[in-house]
């Protein structure tokens, strides 16, 4: 009897295992980025579609490297900007460089050999399940070029810097 028992219990903590939904169902997988860097305008990553933001966390950024490992290249440093929207393909406005939850924040900028977390509110704005994108701008006294790394929409902070600050 006690070892139907406990191939019954054995049983059903298997299934359980087997059958649990993860924590964490946000969109960190690393996507390449190709930003074209030039003085006076903002651009997107060129040929990188929007990405399913999944959580309310801030965005990855790495400029150290690509996703599959080779260094990262452009512009010295350049100005990230997190653009979200509630469709795939257009409509898409700036949530990261003005403000945070409505409370005023510094822009983001990324520094050649850095990896770090812009905070954005796209998912406040729209959703869960809408849509983000990484966009880029010349800072001032930097160099024009095409910024190459990687990103994902979401992240899981492991002791990051926030390369935007929020103020007050």
């Amino acid at each position: 009897m006690k070892k139907r028992i406990l191939a019954l219990l054995l049983a059903v903590m298997f299934i359980v295992g087997a059958t649990s939904i993860p924590a964490s169902a946000a969109n960190t997988e690393d996507e390449n980025f190709n930003i074209h860097i030039y003085y006076g305008t903002t651009n997107t990553s060129t040929g990188i579609p929007a990405r399913v933001k999944k959580d309310y966390s801030a965005s990855y950024v790495n400029y150290t490297t690509t996703k599959n490992g080779t260094d990262a290249s452009g512009p010295y440093r350049f100005e990230a900007i997190i653009y979200g929207s509630d469709y795939e393909t257009y409509g898409f406005v700036d949530c990261s460089s003005y403000t945070y939850n409505g409370i005023a924040r510094t822009k983001a900028i990324i520094t050649m050999g850095t990896v770090g977390l812009v905070r954005n509110d796209v998912a406040e704005r729209f959703g869960v399940d809408s849509y983000g994108q990484i966009y880029g701008k010349m800072v001032d006294g930097g160099s024009t070029g095409y910024a190459n790394g990687c990103w994902s929409v979401d992240s899981i902070n492991y002791g990051y810097n926030y390369y935007n600050q929020t103020i007050g």
